[in-house]
């Protein structure tokens, strides 16, 4: 894919939006449906902050809550398998790495809850090279899974990482999870659970251990966050 641009243009401003292009033209050619919206990034957006504030509040009073969520850990630790299974209910084995990020939306509804809470879940790429680009995709994240592979150590090692940049760039009021992913790799696992919840302790955030494979485990995860996010605003039944 080739960029077209002008000579002063801002290339830290271009690239973002470059990569969400790609991944979406990627998608294309595997034959996924995607949206053709690209999504105008919070940091260059001209929407007066109140406006926004606004139509959110009326939302709300309709019992809907709108979530940016994001899905961070370094390559194939399995985010891309793990919204797949949560959006489709299938796991998919054939998977291309992420471009930059990629881009998917998940309703839920919940028994028993006066709510309906939507995820616009942004899958960011765990290369090292698209750490720049990343910064720009965190922006007013509200939610999100840091997820790491428990037949690998480092990406277990590489968290602390993941967490000191989400916290950086993301909503001060960010919540996040520790997700073990892999667990049905009982026979290669090298990241204890103990190992795992002890991590989370130290960053004061949930741990939830989960298998792409496992749509029953992958949607309790996602329930667990959304709990987190809306539970001192719904009535439950």
């Amino acid at each position: 894919m080739i960029s077209v641009n002008d000579l002063i243009a801002s290339i830290d401003e271009i690239f973002p939006y470059a990569y969400i292009a790609a991944e979406k033209v990627s998608r294309i050619l595997e034959g996924k449906e995607i949206s053709p919206v690209i999504p105008t990034l919070p940091t260059l957006q001209n929407l007066k902050s109140e406006e926004k504030s606004e139509e959110f509040k009326k939302l709300e009073l309709q019992g809907i809550y709108i979530f940016k969520m994001i899905l961070g850990g370094d390559e194939a630790v399995g985010k891309t398998s793990l919204v797949n299974t949560f959006i489709t209910g299938e796991f998919q084995k054939d998977y291309k790495s992420t471009i930059g990020t990629a881009i998917m939306k998940k309703e839920c509804k919940f028994q028993g809850w006066d709510a309906i809470i939507r995820f616009i879940i942004w899958d960011l790429a765990g290369q090292k090279q698209f750490k720049k680009v990343r910064q720009s995709y965190l922006t007013e994240a509200k939610a999100g899974f840091i997820v790491y592979d428990v037949t690998r150590p480092e990406t277990f090692n590489s968290i602390k990482n993941w967490y000191i940049e989400i916290k950086e760039f993301a909503a001060t009021d960010i919540k996040l999870m520790l997700i073990g992913n892999k667990i049905d790799l009982i026979n290669e696992r090298k990241v204890s659970k103990e190992q795992g919840e002890s991590l989370a302790k130290e960053l004061g955030i949930p741990y939830f251990e989960t298998s792409a494979l496992n749509k029953d485990i992958v949607e309790e995860a996602f329930k667990l966050l959304a709990f987190e996010l809306v539970r001192d605003k719904i009535q439950v039944k």
